[in-house]
């Protein structure tokens, strides 16, 4: 199987210290909060950033969090709970995402 290398470049509207991806896959966590991928903060970005590779064209599900807890998980522009994002991996996929509410 051909793994991938995926960007995420996240952006929270709020103000947040620390951000994490976590869901469906080994590598970011397998929605287990305590092997969620921290991410880094890029400050030229202004924005929380990381690279995971993933298997080609195999669908993931991912949530953002903070403070690797799941009452900080990310919310939708009402405060409301929302699905899991999906991505199907591909070369060069680079992620620029926008988080309501964390």
């Amino acid at each position: 199987m051909k793994r991938v290398r995926v960007t995420f470049i996240v952006r929270p509207n709020r103000p947040c210290e620390e951000l994490y991806l976590i869901g469906s896959t080994k590598n970011i966590g397998e929605w287990n909060t305590t092997k969620a991928s921290k991410m880094r903060f890029d400050s030229e970005l202004n924005a929380f950033v990381i690279n995971k590779l993933f298997v080609e064209n195999q669908a993931v599900e991912y949530k953002f969090i903070s403070n690797k807890v799941w009452t900080s998980v990310e919310k939708g522009i009402w405060n409301e709970e929302i699905c899991n994002r999906v991505l199907v991996p591909t070369k060069g996929l680079k992620l620029n995402l926008t988080i309501e509410h964390i």
